[in-house]
């Protein structure tokens, strides 16, 4: 028989995730806040589209900064922002 006193069971740590969408206008080097999200919290993925023709652009991001890395694009560009991240509780 298995004991299931409460002094057998283990929580696990609960984490929270969100995702946001923004709709921007950049270049090369621009950054964006994603303000749902605070400093303290680390994105686990970012995709810059260009609205015009789909085209994906190279990015970067850190905590809650994405910045625009795809070099070369001299004009702004419509594009959509995709964020997903960790949300401390």
């Amino acid at each position: 028989m298995v004991n299931q006193s409460p002094n057998n069971i283990r929580l696990a740590q609960v984490a929270y995730y969100r995702w946001a969408v923004y709709q921007v206008q950049m270049r090369s080097n621009d950054t964006v806040t994603a303000q749902e999200f605070s400093n303290n919290e680390n994105l686990k993925f970012a995709v810059i589209i260009d609205n015009a023709n789909g085209e994906e652009y190279g990015c970067t991001y850190l905590n809650n900064v994405v910045t625009f890395a795809q070099q070369g694009v001299l004009n702004l560009r419509d594009c959509t922002i995709f964020v997903y991240g960790r949300r401390n509780p």
